[in-house]
């Protein structure tokens, strides 16, 4: 089993796959941005909650600056679930699940949706501090 894995993780490593989910914060808003690497696809897909509700062929992704699929969107809510999708393939077989997702959970048309949880907002909090003042009447 352990020669299984080593090996997987060698084909893995050797075909250059990988994804990440980063979030920037502006203001009291996130940004998701998920990345996914994959030298074998000529276009990747992404697909989900955030995309239009999982209409197929779902939102192309953009390759930035390192050759890296990217999708960038914002986070309207706690949480989005999504796949990869590759367009150059039909049926089920188009789905990719995202390989490095931190918390998935099951589809509905099986296997996998990953994750993608908005970090608790940080909020500056003003806090107004008076002094209680006392009225002195001279006689």
């Amino acid at each position: 089993m352990k020669k299984f894995v080593l090996c997987l993780f060698m084909i893995v490593s050797a075909v250059g796959l990988f994804a990440e989910i980063r979030y920037e914060q502006k203001d009291n808003e996130y940004e998701c941005i998920i990345t996914y690497k994959n030298d074998n696809l000529k276009a990747v897909n992404i697909i989900g909650s955030m995309t239009d509700d999982w209409t197929e062929p779902g939102v192309p992704m953009v390759k930035n600056a390192d050759g890296v699929w990217e999708y960038r969107f914002k986070m309207t809510r706690s949480r989005e679930f999504y796949k990869f999708y590759n367009p150059a393939t039909e049926g089920e077989t188009a789905y990719i699940e995202d390989p490095e997702a931190q918390e998935t959970i099951d589809s509905p048309i099986g296997g996998k949706n990953a994750v993608a949880k908005r970090p608790p907002r940080k909020v500056k909090r003003v806090v107004t501090v008076v002094e209680e003042v006392e009225e002195v009447v001279e006689e």
